[in-house]
């Protein structure tokens, strides 16, 4: 029964947690053509004992009911805001750095690791991306920051990219 309706309207199930069932937590998921990717986890538990797991699911196969998934790798655990682009996962984690994770399979098969884009942040509201930036808000401070999506040595700098905002939260951005 993985497809029901709803006024009408066909929808599918897809089970909100990892497909072990190792964990109680699930959030962020996103579907584009090809995937479902989602994260899961309970910190010391399931398959990613450190932190959330990213999955990735082929979407015909989880519309059809497969628990064909595959775990990427292990984020630390979230603080809030996640965004993506075709390659990668931007996400704000634990330690409130912005890190960057890939959507495909490690070369080796095996999974992957985070790349901090920008460390030590204040609590942010809102993060997004485009064709070259990541972008996040601070409420507190109104403003909007952005930095370049690819990591340099010293995982910086961000420039300030809007003031005076007033209390930017939900964000999006396109190329």
């Amino acid at each position: 029964d993985a497809v029901l309706t709803d006024a009408g309207a066909p929808f599918t199930i897809i089970p909100a947690a990892d497909p072990t069932g190792g964990s109680e937590i699930a959030s962020f998921m996103f579907v584009d053509s090809t995937y479902a990717f989602w994260l899961a986890g309970t910190p010391g538990a399931g398959e990613c004992p450190s932190g959330l797991c990213v999955y990735r699911a082929p979407a015909a196969s989880v519309a059809a009911g497969d628990a064909g998934y595959k775990v990427l790798g292990s984020l630390p655990w979230l603080r809030g805001g996640f965004a993506q682009d075709s390659a990668y996962f931007y996400v704000w984690v634990t330690g409130n750095s912005i890190v960057r994770f890939p959507k495909a399979v490690a070369p080796d098969g095996g999974s992957s690791s985070p790349e901090v884009i920008v460390p030590s942040l204040p609590d942010i509201s809102g993060i997004t991306a485009d064709s070259t930036h990541v972008f996040w808000s601070d409420t507190a401070a109104a403003t909007i920051y952005a930095a370049p999506k690819v990591p340099t040595p010293d995982a910086g700098p961000h420039e300030v990219f809007a003031t005076l905002q007033n209390v930017p939260t939900g964000l999006e951005a396109d190329d």
